[in-house]
Parts: structure tokens; sequence; C-alpha cells
């Protein structure tokens, strides 16, 4: 979970074989939200 309560989503290695986090939805936009 992020600090704002949030999850990350991690992808499955065989989408992403570094397993690097992305952002949930909510989080990425909530630039535009804002």
């Amino acid at each position: 979970m992020g600090s704002d309560g949030h999850p990350w989503l991690i992808p499955p290695a065989d989408v992403d074989p570094q397993r690097r986090p992305l952002p949930a939805y909510n989080r990425r936009t909530m630039t535009l939200a804002a």
C-alpha cells in the first residue's frame, strides 16, 4: 500500500521481468482529478 492508502500494482514477472511497482489507477489520475 502506498503512503496515501492506495495500493501499488506489481505486474507479474512474465509481463515485467523487473517487477516495477505501478501506481494505482487513482494515484496516476490524481493530478488530473485535482
